[in-house]
């Protein structure tokens, strides 16, 4: 249920701030592996 609705916000700000943080977001995706 929460991830349904995580899933696409984790998306939509990983693209937004991606430029800003590439660091914390190669950070979200080794825990989420």
């Amino acid at each position: 249920m929460g991830i349904a609705i995580f899933l696409p916000l984790f998306s939509f700000f990983h693209r937004k701030f991606y430029h800003k943080s590439e660091k914390n977001s190669s950070l979200l995706n080794k825990k989420l592996e």
